[in-house]
């Protein structure tokens, strides 16, 4: 499981962007500055998965902070087609859902998290 800080998240469908070291905007707003959020990949292996749910550990991530998540671009179609969604956290951990289906090929999924 993949779990490295990143500076930068990624642009999906002109969605939303995050400038390093400057701001989110989503549209022409800016929303949050990037020094806000801390960024991390977290991949979910297929394996992971259990009666449609995965739990990933997460740096930074407590029961109260405000997380947000993203598809990362290589893995967008299998995730959105999945349906995932942050479904739960804890302390270190973050537990997704799969709405529609069950991924068969490991998923990146973007976290952002507010410290």
């Amino acid at each position: 499981m993949t779990n490295n800080k990143i500076n930068q998240d990624t642009d999906v469908n002109g969605k939303f962007v995050i400038i390093p070291n400057e701001r989110i905007k989503v549209g022409t707003d800016t929303v949050a500055h990037v020094s806000d959020f801390n960024f991390y990949p977290v991949t979910i292996p297929a394996t992971a998965w259990d009666a449609g749910l995965a739990t990933v550990n997460v740096t930074g991530v407590t029961t109260t902070n405000q997380v947000e998540i993203s598809y990362d671009v290589s893995t967008f179609e299998k995730a959105a087609n999945a349906g995932i969604y942050a479904s739960a956290q804890g302390s270190g951990t973050l537990t997704f859902k799969a709405m529609l289906s069950v991924p068969l090929e490991d998923v990146i999924i973007l976290v952002r998290v507010k410290p």
